[in-house]
């Protein structure tokens, strides 16, 4: 229910899927929106489903391709609505 207040408060929100979008294509399109936005930081929310995993692998590369040197952080939303944080976060749910 607190999406907006506790994630996107004076953020802006960039949407991908990787299982339905080419993964190639949104690292190519995250890549040249970082080398030219240069952000201050990336967060990465995903859902804890094994499909939504791949989201961090392209932000990753997308990081690396643009040349820009960001922290990166890694939020994960439970089924139940729980928001963790970090690498691997998911297996903490369980």
């Amino acid at each position: 229910a607190g999406l907006h207040q506790d994630f996107l408060a004076g953020k802006k929100a960039l949407l991908a899927c990787p299982k339905f979008e080419d993964a190639p294509a949104n690292v190519a399109k995250l890549a040249d929106i970082f080398a030219q936005a240069k952000p201050a930081s990336i967060t990465v929310l995903r859902m804890e489903v094994p499909c939504c995993q791949g989201l961090s692998v392209v932000v990753d590369q997308a990081k690396k391709r643009s040349g820009v040197d960001v922290p990166v952080r890694e939020m994960v939303i439970s089924r139940q609505g729980q928001a963790v944080e970090g690498p691997g976060a998911a297996a903490l749910m369980t």
